[in-house]
């Protein structure tokens, strides 16, 4: 039923203003921005958040995967420097403490395998350096009893062991390698510095590396 207030439905079309069109145009066009636009717009903003829901969690997967992949690819390249290490002091030929032209050749040996060897020291079971070859000549001769590498050894309760970055005696960044070996019942070590710029830049030419940041981090998170 026509209300009968409407009185503009009685209005003949001819007597109705300009007004009354514009208005009617308005409404007309709102309806057709509620019915087909403001959809659009709804579906546009829930794609628009969702593309980027995924795209954030796609970068987190390949930071993820990127520091995975370098990880594992550290540790497999220390413990084959740790192999390298112990190949030697476990072989029975080696004259101990080993005499300079051993040392030199030694050295050089580790360097074809991997260039971020630095030097290398045979340290006795008392913690001094009875044997050096490297660019430190300061070192040679150098009591390492006091360190915390040496006494993890000594005690038993590893075989192995990479330590943090530090500099120690020769006041230069580097991490230090050791590996030990049952002598006579007592225990001798052979003591490798592993040069952090070289192992930065064996890292950073591994694939993914050109698009992240890397940072070895240690156990207490520094």
């Amino acid at each position: 039923m026509i209300d009968p207030l409407d009185r503009a439905l009685y209005v003949d079309p001819k007597l109705r203003g300009e007004t009354y069109y514009r208005e009617l145009q308005r409404k007309n066009v709102l309806r057709l921005l509620l019915t087909y636009l403001a959809p659009l717009v709804i579906l546009s903003g829930y794609f628009y958040f969702q593309y980027r829901s995924l795209l954030q969690e796609s970068s987190q997967s390949h930071l993820k995967m990127a520091a995975e992949s370098h990880a594992t690819a550290m540790d497999l390249f220390l413990q084959e420097r740790v192999v390298n290490l112990s190949n030697i002091i476990e072989d029975p030929k080696l004259p101990i403490p080993p005499p300079p032209a051993v040392m030199r050749e030694l050295l050089a040996k580790l360097r074809r395998a991997s260039d971020v060897f630095d030097d290398l020291g045979f340290v006795d079971s008392e913690g001094k350096q009875t044997a050096y070859e490297g660019p430190y000549a300061e070192l040679r001769d150098r009591d390492y009893g006091g360190e915390h590498w040496f006494a993890a050894l000594q005690n038993g309760s590893k075989n192995f062991i990479v330590t943090d970055r530090k500099e120690g005696f020769r006041s230069k960044s580097h991490f230090t390698l050791a590996v030990c070996r049952n002598l006579n019942g007592q225990r001798v070590m052979l003591r490798a510095v592993l040069d952090p710029r070289r192992l930065y830049l064996y890292f950073s030419s591994v694939a993914e590396s050109s698009d992240v940041d890397l940072a070895v981090i240690n156990s207490a998170g520094h």
